[in-house]
């Protein structure tokens, strides 16, 4: 019974992720500077700041659909160094405003950054490297744009959790590599450069991850025939992997992973960081101690808060 419930709690926590999407929505007034708050909720921000909401915001619409994202703006003040959010939901489903998204959007916008929650094509729509590729084109619409919405477009981070930590990853790693270069046609002259990363409880060494069978992810996300070779999948699960592309490392990485997580194995969090500190890049690795997969699903638990201090440490120390 034991190993039937690790073997389910993946998937229950999918459904968790998928349920409170777009939780939060209802104090967004278009227009209105909202009031920052305390992580509960429950009292507002003695400093009286306030930042701006802008809702689907639509960054391309070349694919027959707009792809949108949602934008936290600091109220005053500027050019403001921006946040590049990646939602999770296992490369097959979730979206923008997710817990995590409304919790850190909120936060950040009070403490001087924009932070811009992406959504992007899901499998099995799209395929790897896909989603890859739209997240780029979301962040050159953003450096496009970065004028008029006062941002800084020489200091973007990426930031996401689970499947949005491998990309968050991802996107990071490989603005050199011309197989994930974005395919859209809007703002070909914007960089596609990330100056750091914050992945949360990502896969990152796919090659040791079992989970890729469960989720029958290499039919569904990898695009792999059912009968591809062990060779063949090898080759995708280096491919897809953030390790693989460590020495591509363009500025330092906070990775962050509860210790109990059932959901993502803990070791691919320290796999990450172990490669990226053998290609003599910056990294520090950061355990919640007694964490699960998906903590930031609560924004006022003692998980979600300490993941917090460890951002905000980060951040202001990257942040010049």
């Amino acid at each position: 019974m034991a190993n039937q419930r690790k073997f389910f709690a993946p998937f229950i926590i999918l459904a968790l992720l998928n349920f409170f999407s777009g939780c939060g929505d209802d104090k967004f007034t278009p227009g209105r500077a909202i009031p920052c708050v305390s992580a509960d909720d429950s009292a507002y921000a003695p400093d009286g700041k306030k930042y701006y909401f802008y809702r689907d915001l639509v960054w391309d619409s070349s694919t027959g659909e707009n792809l949108v994202a949602d934008l936290y703006l600091p109220e005053k003040g500027g050019p403001f160094p921006a946040v590049i959010h990646i939602h999770g939901g296992a490369w097959i489903v979730g979206n923008k405003a997710m817990p995590m998204a409304t919790y850190f959007g909120e936060h950040l916008a009070c403490q001087d950054y924009a932070f811009f929650d992406v959504q992007y094509r899901l499998a099995p729509e799209i395929h790897f490297p896909q989603d890859i590729q739209d997240i780029k084109c979301a962040i050159r619409w953003l450096r496009g744009n970065a004028e008029q919405y006062h941002i800084d477009k020489s200091r973007f981070i990426t930031m996401g959790g689970s499947a949005g930590g491998h990309l968050t990853a991802m996107v990071a790693l490989t603005a050199d590599n011309h197989f994930f270069d974005p395919t859209c046609p809007g703002y070909p002259e914007e960089s596609i450069e990330i100056q750091a990363a914050i992945p949360f409880y990502g896969v990152h060494d796919w090659a040791n991850w079992i989970d890729t069978r469960t989720f029958n992810l290499e039919q569904i996300y990898l695009n792999l025939p059912p009968d591809a070779s062990e060779q063949e999948k090898q080759e995708m699960r280096v491919k897809v992997s953030p390790v693989t592309y460590a020495a591509h490392a363009p500025g330092p990485f906070l990775i962050i992973q509860g210790d109990a997580d059932i959901g993502i194995p803990v070791h691919q969090g320290q796999a990450l960081n172990d490669a990226l500190v053998a290609a003599g890049k910056e990294s520090r690795l950061v355990f919640i101690p007694g964490a699960n997969h998906g903590f930031d699903i609560y924004r006022d638990s003692s998980f979600t808060l300490e993941a917090t201090q460890a951002v905000d440490n980060f951040l202001a120390e990257i942040i010049k």
